[in-house]
């Protein structure tokens, strides 16, 4: 009787210790995952913060461009009366 409570105990013991161990292995893998979904969405802001101000800066290259145009033209409209 001794023995198959030392062996029955002996297998409690080891049941414990690996769903223990179990249990830390699977905490270990939601720590990764939550960390890699919180660098995913920091790195998504990035980029949408990247679009945004590139689509800024490509509308005021637009802008200065047409500007140009425009203070060209009016510079040649003023040269053509002027040469009159």
């Amino acid at each position: 009787m001794n023995y198959t409570n030392v062996v029955n105990n002996a297998q409690t013991n080891q049941y414990e210790r690996n769903m223990a161990m179990q249990d830390q292995m699977i905490n270990v893998g939601r720590g990764i995952a939550q960390s890699g979904v919180s660098n995913m969405n920091t790195a998504a802001n990035a980029k949408n913060q990247r679009d945004m101000t590139n689509e800024s800066i490509d509308a005021q290259n637009k802008a200065a461009k047409y500007q140009s145009y425009s203070q060209m033209l009016q510079l040649g409209a003023l040269a053509a009366v002027a040469f009159m």
